[in-house]
C-alpha cells in the first residue's frame, strides 16, 4: 500500500556552485511508463518533498538547472536542458543530486533510459523504465560508485579498485566533465555534438553504449582545466596513462567472503534466479593446487552470505557451471588442476541450491565423466557435460597423472538425473571436449579443443572440431560435424548468436570462426582477437570475445608482455567495428583481497625472482557473461606472467572485472 514519506533533496555542485533555480521532477520506476510523483521549480539547493511511495519501489529525480551562482556571479542556462539525475529507494531519506551521482546513474542505468523531446519544448523527457524487473541490479551497481546521499563508496575508492585501476580516476574525470558542462555552455554544446545527442544527460548515457566514441576529443574538452573532483585522469603518473582509449567504467571484485580462501582462476560464471553470480574457481590462490570451493557473489559483486561454498564433490572447477531453467539449482563441473595428488580420478559434478545448500554427494556425481569442462542445460531440462577425457596435466606441472585416461565424450544427464546418462564417446582421449551451446531447435553444438600431440608418449595430434548433436530417444545422434583443416587450433567456447549462427573461438589461430547451423564455415574474425577463450552475445547481437592474450611462453622472462588483454567488442557482425575494451592501471600495484601483492608476500619469497609489482588489473580472460542490467562480467583466469605462473606454481587470476552498462540486458536464466 502507498504511504506518505518525506525526503530531503540536496543539489550538490562542485567548486562552490549554488543552484538558484531548477525544474525538479520525481518519478516512480515501473515496468512501463514512469509514474509522476512530484513536479516543481525550486530556488534553493535543498528542499523537502512528501511523496507517495511503496515498499520495494525505486524512484528517480531529475533537476534541470535553470540558473546558478558561482563566485558571487549569477548565470542562466538558456540553451536547453542541463540535467542531473539520481535514483533512490523508498527507504532513502536524503537524496543528493550531483555530478558524481549523475555519472554513476547514467552508466549503471544506461540500458534503462529513453529520451524524448517534443518540438518547441525546452525540457527533454527522461524516461527510466524497468520492463525486466532488473533495476535493483543497476541500483546496487550505482552504489558501488556513490551512495544515495552523495557520499563516495568505499568500493570505488579502495582495493581492488581505487588506484589499482583507472576507473576511479575516469569516474572523477566524467564528474568534472559534467561540472564544466553545467557552467560552460560551449563545452556542453561540444559534448552534445561529439556524441550526436541533444542533452548533457543523454550524452552521458551514450558513452557506455558507445565507449569508443571521440575519446581524444572528449578528453580534450576539459583535460587542461582544473579538476574539481580528484584523483582524475590528467593527474595520473606512470605507469598509468592519463589519456584513456575508451569510456568504460568498471568495478573489480576479488572478495570471496573469506580472506583465507581467495578467488583464483575464475573460469566461467552463471546467474541464478536471484541474479547472484556463481563462479567456477580453478585453483587455490598462490598454489598450483585445485580449489575445493566455489564463489558466489551478489548482483553488485559483494560476497553472498554463504560464500565461499564447500562440498558436493567440487575439486578444481573448470569452465563448467550451469543453472537450471528455474534458476534454483546450480551445477559445477570439476576438472582438477596441478599435481597428481590434487587431480580427481574421474572428474565430478557438484550441485547446489540457489540459497547455498549442497545437493550432491560428497564426491559429487561421476557417472560417465572424465574431467569436466563446459556444461549447460537445454530447453528440455537435460544437463549436457563436456568430458575432457585425457588425464595429461594442464601446463602447471610436469608430473604425469597415474589415473587412466578415458575417451573424450559428451555426457547428458536426462532431466539432470545422473542415473540416466546418455554418452557419446569420441575415438580417443585427445579430442579434449570443451564446451557446449544450444540453438532454439533442440540441437547442441560441442567444441573439441584438439591436441597438439606428444612424441615422448607416442600420441599423434588430433585436429580441433565442432559437432552438432540432438537427442533421439535414448541416443545422442551426430547431425553434422566440422574438422579443422588447420589441425590443432585449441578451440574453446562455442556459442549460438541471436540470429542462429554458431561461433567458436580458436586460441592458436587467434580467430573467431563463424558457422551456419549445419557447421559450414561462413567466415572468420581476426581483427583485435588475441588468443580467444570465450565468446558471447547480448540479445542485440553484439559480440564479446574474452582474450587470453598470446600463447604462453614458459621460458619467457618474468617481465614479458602478453599482448593486448581485454574484451573485443564487435557490433552487428561487422569485423571493422572490432574494438578492445581494456582496464588500464591507475598507478598502484594489484593486490589480493587479503592485502598482499598479486604474486604473494615478498617477505616469504626471499631469493626468488618474482615481480612483486604487477600493474595489470585485467588479466588473462577465459569468459564473459552479461547480467540482466547490461553489465558485462569478465573472468580474470590466469595471472599475467606465464613463466612465473607455471614454473613457480602460482597461476590463478584474481577475480572479476565488471564493465558497467556496456551490453543489452540478458534475459532471466
Amino acid at each position: 500500500m502507498p504511504k506518505e514519506q518525506e525526503f530531503q533533496f540536496d543539489i550538490q555542485l562542485g567548486s562552490g556552485v549554488v543552484v538558484t533555480a531548477a525544474a525538479v521532477s520525481v518519478f516512480a520506476i515501473t515496468r512501463a511508463e514512469p509514474r509522476l510523483l512530484e513536479e516543481r521549480v525550486v530556488s534553493e539547493s535543498q528542499f523537502l518533498a512528501r511523496l507517495s511511495v511503496r515498499d520495494g519501489e525505486l524512484y528517480y529525480v531529475t533537476a534541470d538547472i535553470r540558473s546558478f551562482h558561482r563566485a558571487g556571479e549569477g548565470s542562466e542556462v538558456t540553451d536547453g536542458p542541463a540535467q542531473l539525475i539520481a535514483v533512490f529507494s523508498s527507504t532513502s531519506r536524503q537524496v543528493a543530486l550531483s555530478e558524481p551521482v549523475t555519472v554513476a546513474t547514467a552508466f549503471s542505468f544506461a540500458r534503462f533510459f529513453r529520451f524524448s523531446k517534443d518540438r518547441g519544448q525546452r525540457d527533454e523527457a527522461v524516461i527510466l523504465s524497468d520492463p525486466n524487473e532488473a533495476a535493483r541490479i543497476a541500483y546496487g551497481m550505482k552504489n558501488n560508485f556513490v551512495g544515495t546521499d552523495g557520499s563516495l563508496s568505499k568500493v570505488i575508492r579502495r582495493s581492488p579498485n581505487g588506484m589499482e585501476t583507472n576507473s576511479y580516476a575516469l569516474f572523477n574525470f566524467l564528474s568534472n566533465l559534467v561540472f564544466y558542462c553545467l557552467i560552460k555552455p560551449r563545452i556542453r554544446a561540444e559534448l552534445k555534438r561529439l556524441t550526436g545527442t541533444s542533452s548533457l544527460l543523454e550524452a552521458l548515457v551514450h558513452l557506455p553504449h558507445h565507449p569508443f566514441v571521440e575519446v581524444d576529443a572528449i578528453y580534450g574538452l576539459i583535460a587542461e582545466r582544473p579538476q574539481v573532483f580528484n584523483p582524475s585522469l590528467p593527474g595520473l603518473e606512470p605507469p598509468a596513462t592519463p589519456v584513456p582509449d575508451q569510456w568504460t567504467l568498471t568495478i573489480k571484485v576479488n572478495d570471496s567472503g573469506a580472506e583465507n580462501f581467495l578467488i583464483a582462476g575464475v573460469g566461467y560464471v552463471a546467474f541464478d534466479k536471484n541474479d547472484r553470480a556463481w563462479l567456477t574457481n580453478n585453483v587455490r590462490q598462490g598454489t598450483p593446487n585445485s580449489s575445493t570451493f566455489c564463489v558466489v557473489l551478489e548482483p553488485d559483486g559483494s560476497p553472498a552470505p554463504f560464500s565461499p561454498l564447500f562440498g558436493g564433490g567440487i575439486l578444481g572447477a573448470g569452465f563448467g557451471v550451469a543453472v537450471d531453467r528455474a534458476g534454483e539449482t546450480i551445477y559445477q563441473g570439476s576438472f582438477g588442476w596441478g599435481p597428481t595428488e590434487w587431480n580427481p580420478q574421474s572428474g565430478s559434478i557438484a550441485a547446489y541450491s540457489h540459497d547455498g545448500r549442497v545437493l550432491s554427494p560428497s564426491n559429487g556425481y561421476t557417472q560417465g565423466l572424465s574431467r569436466v569442462q563446459g556444461m549447460d542445460i537445454d530447453q528440455e531440462g537435460n544437463l549436457w557435460t563436456c568430458s575432457w577425457g585425457s588425464q595429461l596435466p594442464m601446463p602447471m606441472t610436469s608430473s604425469r597423472f597415474n589415473y587412466k585416461s578415458e575417451n573424450s565424450a559428451v555426457v547428458v544427464y536426462r532431466d539432470c538425473d545422473p542415473e540416466r546418462p546418455l554418452i557419446h564417446c569420441f575415438d580417443s582421449p585427445y579430442h579434449l571436449t570443451f564446451d557446449v551451446a544450444f540453438d532454439g531447435l533442440g540441437h547442441a553444438y560441442v567444441s573439441n579443443s584438439g591436441f597438439g600431440g606428444d612424441s615422448t608418449l607416442g600420441i599423434d595430434p588430433v585436429p580441433s572440431s565442432v559437432f552438432k548433436f540432438r537427442i533421439e530417444g535414448d541416443e545422442l545422434k551426430v547431425v553434422a560435424h566440422w574438422v579443422s583443416k588447420r589441425g590443432y587450433e585449441c578451440l574453446r567456447q562455442v556459442t549460438v548468436s541471436p540470429g542462429g549462427e554458431v561461433f567458436a573461438v580458436a586460441v592458436k589461430s587467434n580467430r573467431v570462426i563463424r558457422f551456419d547451423r549445419d557447421l559450414r564455415v561462413r567466415g572468420e574474425m581476426t581483427h583485435n582477437i588475441h588468443g580467444p577463450w570465450g565468446v558471447t552475445f547480448d540479445p542485440e547481437g553484439t559480440m564479446f570475445v574474452a582474450n587470453f592474450a598470446r600463447e604462453m611462453e614458459f621460458q619467457a622472462p618474468a617481465s614479458e608482455k602478453i599482448g593486448p588483454v581485454g574484451v573485443t567488442v564487435i557490433r552487428k557482425g561487422d569485423e571493422a567495428t572490432a574494438k578492445l575494451m581494456t582496464l588500464p592501471t591507475g598507478g598502484d600495484e594489484v593486490r589480493l583481497a587479503n592485502g598482499l601483492p598479486l604474486y604473494g608476500n615478498p617477505e616469504s619469497q626471499e631469493g626468488k625472482e618474482i615481480p612483486y609489482h604487477c600493474y595489470e588489473p585485467l588479466m588473462r580472460l577465459t569468459a564473459t557473461r552479461v547480467d540482466r542490467a547490461g553489465n558485462l562480467w569478465a573472468c580474470n583466469n590466469w595471472k599475467p606472467s606465464a613463466a612465473i605462473d607455471v614454473v613457480q606454481g602460482d597461476p590463478g587470476g584474481d577475480g572479476m572485472v565488471i564493465f558497467v552498462g556496456v551490453a543489452a540486458p540478458a534475459d532471466r536464466p
